[in-house]
């Protein structure tokens, strides 16, 4: 909008709105995107004049919502101007009628009349209900509440009583339910609101027992925290009085949402194992975890780095047993290098995706969590091979080395049936569970014979992987122990010659 404009919208100057169209006739006629038109000011500020003239000019403006998604007669009943409010009601040219306006909902699903019955402004609520719009009065927000329950929500007892008094829906306004089954009397009795209550439990078309759906009438939405300091005593004696009970002595059965087996009440919710997995920043952290502890092993590997040479230049028989004994070392090493540099790469690869490609499809953080069992994998590996080494000379180190491999092997197993799983059911060969299908025609034959070739991949990984665990890391060691470890399953030494 125009500063120019703006300011004599503020001002409600209407002769300086004529000076501005003399000089631009299509002044009015502009859009305005995500702005107030001048409507909305004059509606705001209470300038009657000038919004008459406005909407003499351009009377479409009317309909035009704002920033908040309000019409100029939302603000004008919000903030009580009776008069810009007749102004906009009485608009029935260009399509426009009055009492179309009084329907017309904000972004909250608020109509003016709501609005109006939230900051208690019982003129406009004259203006709305009795003049222009009978029909608004009916009108629920988006949690099923009416103009009266708005009334006692913001506690305005003259909203109230206009309500009730004057509007000839009275009787279905003070029994009408929101979604949680509350009615007015509900809402004044949880807020103890002794005057408002006192003045509908005496309409004798009010339902004093009314249930909502939690199963409880008024006078149990009392009972249900009582505090004598807002005169509980009082309020008590009024519903009794006037024919109040509880769902109990009613004998009402409870409602099906209160009908739940004794031990699940004392349960906690169950949530889905996916919500805690798959996600960029689960995977983030555990990546970030596994390349820092990777990459550290990997600058210190088990007995740290030795030095072949001695400097002097010298051989003598002391420093090549000492270079043998260190070029076996280094073989040694060999398996805990090459596994610590898989999970290290690995995790790196799924940071460096997860930064660039940012995923948020599930078959993209499918994809990365296989990277991630890779990278697990692997360090669990690297981390077998250094307590092997280290402590070599310890039976029960190996029993747990042992225990150890078997749980990786059925580790190793079972993400080759998780992943064998997820190709056959890619190619139609497994039950699809989801809306989907596998394709057809050439596409799905080179969709079979790759998950094949992947699958036969997988199983001689997952083959060499369990062979490695049992084999290379416990078994082998194990025929290096002395006699003294297992005397009874070694050979004994063949005499020299």
């Amino acid at each position: 909008m125009d500063h120019r404009l703006r300011e004599a919208s503020i001002s409600g100057d209407v002769h300086s709105l004529h000076q501005l169209l003399q000089e631009d006739r299509l002044l009015l006629n502009r859009p305005t995107y995500c702005s107030d038109n001048p409507l909305h000011v004059a509606a705001t500020l209470g300038h009657a004049d000038f919004a008459a003239e406005v909407v003499r000019l351009r009377p479409d403006l009317a309909r035009e919502l704002d920033v908040g998604g309000h019409t100029p007669l939302h603000l004008a009943a919000a903030n009580g101007h009776a008069a810009v409010a007749k102004v906009l009601l009485g608009n029935s040219s260009a399509g426009v009628p009055g009492h179309e306006l009084c329907l017309l909902r904000d972004m909250d699903w608020l109509t003016p009349i709501h609005a109006a019955a939230l900051k208690g402004r019982t003129d406009i609520l004259r203006e709305l209900a009795v003049g222009a719009c009978p029909e608004s009065v009916r009108a629920t927000t988006g949690r099923g509440e009416t103009a009266l329950h708005l009334a006692v929500r913001s506690s305005s007892f003259e909203a109230v009583e206009f309500l009730v008094e004057t509007v000839a829906a009275a009787a279905e306004l003070l029994n009408s339910k929101d979604d949680k089954g509350n009615t007015a009397l509900h809402l004044a009795m949880a807020r103890r609101q002794l005057q408002t209550m006192k003045f509908m439990l005496s309409k004798p078309s009010v339902d004093v027992n009314s249930v909502n759906r939690r199963g409880l009438t008024p006078l149990d939405v009392l009972l249900e925290s009582p505090n004598e300091q807002y005169g509980d005593m009082a309020l008590g004696e009024a519903i009794r009085a006037a024919g109040g009970k509880t769902a109990a002595e009613l004998k009402l059965p409870p409602p099906a949402a209160v009908l739940l087996p004794r031990a699940s009440r004392h349960q906690k919710p169950r949530v889905k194992h996916d919500e805690f997995r798959n996600t960029p920043g689960t995977l983030m952290v555990v990546a970030t975890l596994i390349a820092t502890i990777t990459f550290q092993a990997a600058l210190n590997p088990p007995g740290g780095f030795v030095q072949k040479e001695d400097g002097t230049g010298k051989s003598n028989p002391a420093s090549k047993v000492q270079a043998d004994a260190d070029d076996d070392r280094s073989v040694r090493l060999q398996p805990f290098l090459m596994f610590d540099v898989i999970g290290l790469f690995a995790s790196l690869s799924i940071i460096l995706l997860l930064i660039c490609v940012s995923p948020r499809r599930k078959r993209m953080l499918g994809f990365l969590s296989w990277i991630m069992w890779a990278a697990v994998l692997s360090t669990a590996l690297a981390f077998q091979c250094a307590i092997v080494q280290i402590y070599k000379s310890s039976a029960v180190v190996r029993y747990l080395s042992f225990a150890w491999s078997g749980i990786l092997c059925v580790a190793a197993v079972w993400i080759f049936f998780r992943f064998a799983v997820f190709l056959l059911k890619r190619v139609g060969w497994w039950k699809w569970r989801r809306h989907g299908h596998a394709g057809s025609g050439g596409l799905l034959v080179v969709k079979r014979i790759g998950v094949v070739a992947a699958l036969l991949l997988a199983a001689g990984a997952t083959l060499f992987l369990s062979y490695f665990f049992l084999v290379v890391i416990r078994i082998l060691p194990l025929m290096s122990l002395n006699r003294r470890t297992f005397p009874a399953y070694l050979p004994a030494p063949a005499p020299a010659p």
